[in-house]
């Protein structure tokens, strides 16, 4: 009764093919996986990309819009809202720079050797580009009461109103980038009459 044969009893091992089949497969499905986290993980970094240029998109154009909803109508020459394509100021009570709530004047104006740098401006503040230069030429429009849609701002054909309505940066010859509802009431809070 000593030792007992293997082969007898009916466990049999890998044969060198059957292990060189094995590994083969095991390398297969390896390289395949690491190809498949390689591929989402570039995909990953696109889609974190892309968030982040909407991100910084979303927030240029909260910037312009939260700085017109603010303004606010004053009736002192000096301080009157003024536009035309490539720039307006005005007096606005949500600035970007100072301490909201105080009336700060506020710029923003169209740069650059072709028009398509965006730029904001208060009193007493440091001057930065909000839209770097891009391939296409903008320009500001303004909208009174009725929306009707002017190139500057004041016209004759809104006498009586301060501020307008709307304004919107655009492409030329295109529809608009951003868009812009200002939020004055139409009475000025000063005019040149009260400081008489």
């Amino acid at each position: 009764m000593g030792c007992q044969s293997l082969a007898g009893s009916g466990v049999r091992g890998l044969s060198l093919l059957e292990m060189l089949v094995v590994m083969v497969l095991v390398t297969l499905l390896g390289t395949l996986l690491l190809q498949g986290i390689g591929f989402f993980s570039g995909k990953y970094l696109v889609v974190q990309r892309a968030r982040a240029d909407l991100s910084l998109a979303e927030l240029q154009q909260h910037w312009f819009a939260s700085s017109v909803r603010g303004l606010t109508p004053y009736g002192v020459e000096a301080r009157r809202f003024v536009g035309n394509a490539r720039a307006f100021r005005g007096i606005t009570l949500a600035p970007l720079q100072a301490e909201p709530g105080m009336p700060v004047t506020a710029r923003w104006t169209i740069d650059g050797e072709d028009a398509s740098v965006l730029r904001y401006a208060e009193d007493g503040g440091v001057p930065w580009t909000v839209l770097p230069e891009n391939e296409e030429r903008l320009v500001f429009d303004y909208a009174d009461a009725a929306y009707r849609w002017y190139d500057r701002w004041p016209v004759e054909a809104a006498e009586g109103e301060w501020t307008p309505t709307y304004i919107r940066l655009r492409a030329e010859g295109e529809g608009p980038v951003w868009l812009a509802r200002v939020q004055a009431d139409p009475a000025p809070l000063l005019t040149e009459a009260a400081l008489r």
